[in-house]
């Protein structure tokens, strides 16, 4: 109950900034204001239904009014609130009735408990606000920072493709250009690679957010690595050629969902090429690792510093900002999310001669005791 008082409190302390600011007049007066209301009218209602209510259904009463209070009006308006509900409970509700001289030592000890309670609830309420208002102060330049950089990210790319596809549409579309067929196939290559890289940007951040929510379907079952990487190259399209492949052979089974899997090969594939310098190449290999299977993606590009592997896992993160062709920063997100997603591991390491790797690790099926579980 008292965690459950505790978050209630701590959304009504988030309502706007001033309640989590320190109390100023305003608000001091708006509690003696708020107290000045509520008491009188509770005691009457209470007095009606006297016969229905006990000595300590009344405090408890009286204890909402000393929170309702401590909330708008801050420690001191609560604390006088709560001293005046106890001579209002005092007066008309512990025998004898209309005097301060309480017959029964229980009620005196009740009305006793009434102004402690009335003392910790202010106390926990304050302390909630003062929570509130630090993990608000805190969390301001994340979510700024984060802001900022989807900001960037996607109105560069959102902007690069979807202008050079508009530009390619107008030049199709205008009356005073009357282009070849050469230059219409042309033009209308540049709005698909534009369109589709807009579509992989769209899908990337629908996935992403379905991970951080909870809400993305997984349907695991076997699979065969092979197959899985083999596809996912040809999809690659021209850029297949510069990959190269090295499996081992029988390798066992892996229990994924193949198209979250397919999505983030594709990713780490993407990334690998982007940042291969020249003629290099990517090199894809899998491997047996004890109960799990082990792909590598390997580049031979600047690498990461050890200093910088996890930020780039970060949503909106870019190891060299001042690339502007280096994509929002989702891609390597994406990839360890949805690896972990399928039980998996996405780890970076080091390239031999120097470069990346990227290490994803697949339970196999062998030592598999269920599927992953469906999001």
């Amino acid at each position: 109950m008292r965690a459950t008082l505790t978050a209630r409190l701590g959304v009504l302390a988030g309502i706007g900034r001033g309640y989590a600011a320190r109390v100023d007049w305003r608000r001091r007066v708006a509690g003696f204001g708020l107290a000045a209301l509520l008491l009188p009218l509770i005691t009457g209602l209470l007095a009606v239904l006297r016969p229905e209510l006990s000595l300590f259904g009344d405090t408890l009463v009286f204890l909402f009014v000393v929170a309702a209070v401590s909330l708008i009006g801050g420690r001191f308006a609560a604390l006088v609130a709560s001293f005046a509900g106890f001579l209002l409970l005092a007066y008309y509700f512990a025998p004898p009735l209309h005097s301060f001289a309480v017959a029964d030592p229980r009620d005196v000890l009740l009305l006793v408990a009434y102004l402690l309670a009335g003392a910790v609830l202010d106390t926990l309420i304050e302390r909630v606000i003062r929570r509130a208002r630090t993990t608000a102060e805190a969390g301001a330049p994340e979510v700024d920072r984060t802001r900022t950089a989807l900001l960037t990210a996607v109105g560069h790319d959102l902007r690069t493709p979807l202008a050079a596809a508009l530009a390619a549409v107008d030049g199709l579309a205008s009356d005073d250009i009357h282009p070849s067929e050469d230059q219409r196939r042309d033009l209308l290559d540049v709005a698909s690679v534009s369109l589709r890289k807009l579509d992989g940007l769209v899908e990337n951040l629908m996935e992403l957010s379905k991970l951080r929510a909870g809400t993305l379907a997984i349907a695991t079952r076997s699979v065969h690595v092979v197959d899985m990487v083999e596809s996912t190259i040809a999809d690659l399209g021209p850029a297949a050629i510069a990959v190269q492949t090295r499996v081992a052979a029988a390798l066992p089974p892996v229990v994924v969902d193949p198209a979250l899997l397919d999505r983030a090969l594709n990713n780490l594939l993407h990334n690998a090429l982007r940042f291969a310098p020249g003629d290099s190449g990517v090199l894809v290999t899998a491997n047996a690792c004890g109960d799990a299977v082990q792909i590598r993606i390997i580049d031979h590009g600047p690498g990461i510093p050890i200093t910088h592997r996890e930020k780039v896992f970060q949503p909106f993160q870019r190891f060299d900002d001042r690339d502007n062709h280096t994509g929002t920063g989702l891609g390597l997100a994406l990839a360890r999310g949805l690896v972990e997603a399928m039980g998996g591991r996405l780890m970076p390491d080091d390239t031999p001669g120097g470069g990346l790797t990227m290490i994803v690790t697949l339970p196999a099926v062998a030592t598999s005791r269920e599927p992953a579980p469906s999001w």
